[in-house]
């Protein structure tokens, strides 16, 4: 009688261990790409995605900011600074504007200045 409840005892236990386990394991997650580049002056990228522009120059960076064909701003990213730019939210200020812009166009950098480099991270 002993026996067979202990295998019981021991049998519970192993089914809370699995349960626990199968609870406590993270689920998988997507794996997020990022592509890069780097832009000096004069060169520009081109972007469907969210992105981030990073200068880890010494020299501020000046730079254009085009949506579809339509030039929509001039920036500018100080030393060791970096901005983050939200495609979709940048659209629909462009259409507010009344610019001519449709909801997939691509963003496109261009590093107007004449010196200093930008390290562009196109988010997927």
């Amino acid at each position: 009688m002993k026996t067979k409840r202990v295998g019981f005892i021991l049998m519970a236990v192993c089914l809370l261990l699995g349960w626990a386990v199968g609870t406590a394991a993270a689920p998988p997650t997507e794996e997020m790409t990022t592509e890069e580049w780097i832009l000096t002056p004069g060169t520009a990228a081109s972007c469907p995605h969210d992105f981030i522009l990073e200068n880890a120059d010494k020299e501020t960076v000046e730079l254009q900011l085009m949506l579809g064909n339509e030039p929509f701003m001039q920036d500018r990213i100080e030393p060791n600074d970096a901005k983050a730019y939200g495609l979709h939210h940048n659209l629909t200020e462009a259409m507010a504007q009344g610019k001519e812009v449709m909801a997939d166009d691509w963003a496109t950098v261009l590093h107007t200045g004449e010196k200093g480099s930008l390290r562009m991270y196109c988010m997927e």
